[in-house]
């Protein structure tokens, strides 16, 4: 949901240029009718998983991209109330093959929050959460669990007290 009593999404579209999966962003009204919708594509896949409305009317999403020297990292992309691109930024694994962005939030205090899966070696996936400064850099990161499984989609939330909570 949007301030405006419309709907905001995010997800993977076939880009026409590129012949490759790519970001697609869909803005609806508050009777369920495209106000715009937008494709983020370059040579490589992406794939959208999770979009908030920000604080300044804009919007941001979290996806996987591939990358040139990993199997994908996960990023962060702003985009302002049109849908055009403010900034981005990518968070390539620390240790792995690659990483996907699973979840984002708006904290309490404007800023924003990922959760982060890792695709480790030889079955150390592990997943993390970033706390974003308004500039998209990691303001803090904390390791939250490993997990022996494929990708899961886990989110995270902000408790009432700032804490945060991953399943």
């Amino acid at each position: 949901p949007t301030p405006d009593h419309g709907y905001i999404l995010v997800g993977t579209a076939l880009d026409p240029f590129y012949q490759n999966t790519a970001y697609y962003v869909l803005k609806l009204d508050s009777n369920g009718n495209e106000k715009w919708s937008r494709i983020f594509s370059d040579p490589l896949n992406a794939y959208g998983n999770a979009i908030v409305p920000t604080y300044d009317g804009g919007y941001a999403f979290v996806g996987s991209h591939n990358g040139i020297f990993y199997d994908g990292v996960a990023e962060i992309v702003r985009l302002d109330s049109l849908g055009n691109i403010v900034n981005s930024n990518s968070f390539p694994p620390a240790d792995g093959w690659g990483t996907a962005g699973i979840g984002i939030i708006e904290t309490g205090d404007s800023n924003l929050a990922i959760s982060v899966y890792t695709d480790g070696f030889i079955s150390q996936n592990y997943y993390s959460l970033y706390k974003i400064a308004p500039d998209l850099s990691t303001s803090w990161t904390s390791f939250l669990s490993y997990d022996g499984s494929i990708l899961n989609p886990y989110d995270v939330i902000q408790e009432k007290d700032g804490s945060f909570f991953s399943m």
